[in-house]
């Protein structure tokens, strides 16, 4: 999946354009993506990654970085041997690029807006 272009709620890959949350997976892609609480994020709101963990896992935090990824969650994460990287989704979009490129297996899970 290549993401072409991000900014506020909106982010095109492929040639498509979403304009809610979404997970990225290298064969799927997850939109809308909602989270049980909001602007945390739990473990339950990672499911659709977690059945076929990959070897990165980059989480957007939207762009001012508002959404909360507790510590728990990032060990929990390494226990399943997923190296987890957290960023504002501007930065999370770069290095999910930059992983691609590189032949890195990753998933990224992007809130699009605050």
């Amino acid at each position: 999946m290549r993401i072409i272009a991000y900014r506020f709620g909106r982010m095109e890959i492929d040639g498509a354009v979403y304009s809610r949350d979404l997970i990225v997976m290298p064969s799927a892609i997850h939109s809308p993506w909602r989270r049980a609480r909001g602007h945390s994020l739990s473990m339950d709101d990672l499911t659709p990654i977690l059945s076929s963990p990959p070897e990165l896992l980059i989480i957007g935090t939207g762009m001012m970085g508002r959404m909360h990824v507790p510590p728990e969650i990032i060990q929990s994460l390494e226990k399943l041997n997923v190296h987890c990287l957290i960023a504002s989704t501007g930065r999370a979009v770069r290095e999910f690029s930059k992983a691609e490129s590189c032949g890195i297996q990753c998933a990224g899970a992007f809130h699009l807006t605050c």
